[in-house]
């Protein structure tokens, strides 16, 4: 399997998090379909359960992939940019 390096900058108003995964993620979803569902997942989470829903993503993103049929295994760490969410009610 190919390496896949890229450098970016990190946009603040843009960036929350970084994704790294072993390739058995990436041989069932693309790297936008990952950044879909995470964002998918935060925005069906009420904003009392954020910070929980953040700290097991990773999990989800996992058994997402092993849903769609990853024969290898899969590995997912998720590292926030930004402190825990804030209720603003």
């Amino acid at each position: 399997s190919e390496v896949e390096i890229k450098l970016r900058t990190i946009e603040d108003d843009v960036d929350s998090f970084v994704l790294l995964a072993t390739d058995g993620l990436f041989d069932v979803m693309t790297s936008q379909e990952v950044v879909s569902f995470v964002h998918q997942v935060l925005d069906s989470t009420p904003t009392e359960h954020q910070d929980e829903s953040r700290r097991n993503i990773a999990k989800a993103v996992t058994e997402e992939a092993l849903r769609r049929g990853s024969g290898d295994n899969v590995t997912v760490l998720v590292i926030w940019l930004h402190g825990e969410v804030k209720d603003t009610t």
